[in-house]
């Protein structure tokens, strides 16, 4: 099998992002993340900032509170357009193109392509507190940083009736905290060229 498209799900601040960009520029594939979210918001409407806030990162980081205000409306809410769209935007890229996903839900959403490969970047949480306070230079505590993991776990179960954390929703777990973002991208494009190269 031939991997046409590489869905990265992330840990906020795991690095993530920036392994992703490398990855896709040394498998000459195209890199979308924050791109998805602006076509979102062209598609339904709302304002980028609209859609960034209510996309994977999620409004409530209680899944009852979270379906509540979903369903209180009686009407599809603003976090469903988004989803729908965000399906259908991922759905037409991997048509058009090969290339790199990163977060939406890329995993859930593309479960079913064969020709899709399914990463997870995890890091323990002070190794990311660090490198969003030293590296990204964003002032960000402890309780912040839960606060998002859980907000970004409710979001996915909610979406996709699953847990993000689930190994078996992915091909391939990898633990960064030891590893340099070269080292990564080195592992991956490694792995991935040699799967490429077999299949010829």
């Amino acid at each position: 099998m031939s991997y046409k498209v590489i869905t990265i799900g992330h840990q906020y601040g795991s690095g993530a992002r920036d392994i992703a960009k490398e990855l896709a520029k040394r498998l000459n594939y195209s890199y979308y993340d924050s791109e998805i979210t602006t076509k979102m918001a062209e598609k339904s409407g709302f304002t980028t900032e609209f859609a960034n806030a209510h996309s994977d990162k999620g409004s409530h980081s209680n899944i009852v509170m979270f379906t509540l205000n979903n369903w209180a409306g009686g009407s599809m809410s603003a976090s469903d357009q988004l989803f729908i769209k965000q399906k259908e935007i991922i759905s037409e890229l991997v048509k058009k193109e090969n290339c790199v996903i990163v977060g939406h839900c890329g995993d859930y959403v593309l479960k079913d392509n064969d020709d899709a490969f399914h990463i997870s970047i995890n890091s323990d949480r002070e190794e990311r507190v660090d490198r969003i306070q030293n590296v990204y230079k964003e002032n960000i505590s402890m309780d912040d940083l839960v606060d998002i993991d859980k907000r970004r776990m409710t979001y996915y179960r909610f979406y996709t009736n699953r847990k993000i954390n689930d190994i078996l929703n992915y091909d391939l777990v990898i633990n960064r905290a030891h590893f340099s973002n070269d080292e990564c991208v080195d592992l991956l494009s490694t792995f991935i060229n040699q799967w490429l190269k077999e299949e010829k």
